[in-house]
């Protein structure tokens, strides 16, 4: 469901949305990074694997502010995207990994949506 349904959901809406097909080019992307294994046994392995995680889905995630200029907001959204992934997934504070895996995901749209504009003609 996260590889497929929710990335095809999100970059469906904002391009909807805005109607800017910067929107659809990670579209691809995001099947990908949402696809990237991060569990391991050894503490030190499951961070690096966290990291890379979160630094996919950050910069696949905020394709379309990339590609709309906006890199300060791009940039801290992916910043924002791997420390979350990496110490709730690593140190999980929350009472189930359900819990845990729906914060990463909220992390990973929230400011996306958030920023999405209707392009200007």
């Amino acid at each position: 469901m996260r590889r497929y349904l929710a990335p095809g959901l999100l970059c469906g809406a904002m391009f909807y949305f805005t109607l800017d097909w910067r929107y659809v080019v990670g579209l691809p992307l995001m099947f990908g990074s949402l696809s990237l294994g991060y569990g391991s046994d050894v503490e030190f392995t499951k961070i690096i694997k966290r990291g890379i995680f979160g630094l996919a889905n950050g910069i696949t995630s905020s394709m379309g502010n990339l590609l709309n200029k906006r890199f300060v907001l791009a940039i801290f959204h992916s910043v924002l995207v791997i420390a979350c992934s990496v110490y709730f997934g690593v140190y999980n504070p929350f009472e189930n990994a359900m819990i845990e895996q729906g914060v990463i995901g909220f992390i990973i749209s929230f400011i996306p949506v958030m920023s999405a504009r209707r392009r200007e003609a």
